[in-house]
């Protein structure tokens, strides 16, 4: 048997591919395979009808056993440590970043006027502006280097499928 590697970058297209396919399987064996099973006292199901119904089946446990040895795999090479960081440490980190740099980016955005009755007219913002855009600036930058870093590793890293 032949070592069959591919790399991270591979395997998350494929296991993408594989969900997509698994979920069209899925929905065809809930709507196509289920309807009336007799009519009159008759059996409505014919042997060819129970046949592509366990063909459908059989299909659909072939690609979640694909599915999960794809996934055992990138998880094993997401939690090994390369330059003292694993890929799901580095994924995390680029996660909540990107997660803060959306909420600094809606605080910046929520500047607006309004005249109030009694008060008069009201500006409403971020606090502190200025540290907020540079706070951005620097989320952005570190997110981009992160992404990147993590794009070198899924097409550098490989795994074996056996």
């Amino acid at each position: 048997m032949t070592d069959n590697k591919i790399s991270l970058q591979q395997a998350i297209f494929q296991i993408s591919n594989l969900t997509d396919e698994l979920h069209r399987e899925e929905y065809r064996l809930a709507s196509e395979f289920t309807g009336p099973i007799s009519q009159n006292g008759k059996n409505a199901v014919t042997d060819d009808m129970k046949n592509e119904a366990k063909e459908v089946l059989d299909k659909i446990e072939a690609i979640i056993k694909e599915l999960l040895m794809l996934k055992n795999a990138l998880n094993r090479a997401n939690n090994q440590e390369i330059n003292g960081r694993t890929i799901i440490s580095l994924i995390d980190e680029v996660k909540e970043k990107r997660f803060l740099l959306q909420q600094i980016d809606a605080a910046l955005q929520s500047k607006r006027t309004s005249v109030e009755t009694g008060v008069g007219i009201v500006q409403y913002g971020p606090f502190h502006e200025e540290l907020y855009r540079k706070k951005r600036d620097e989320l952005s930058r570190e997110v981009m280097q992160l992404s990147t870093k993590i794009d070198e590793l899924n097409s550098s890293t490989f795994i074996s499928l056996t």
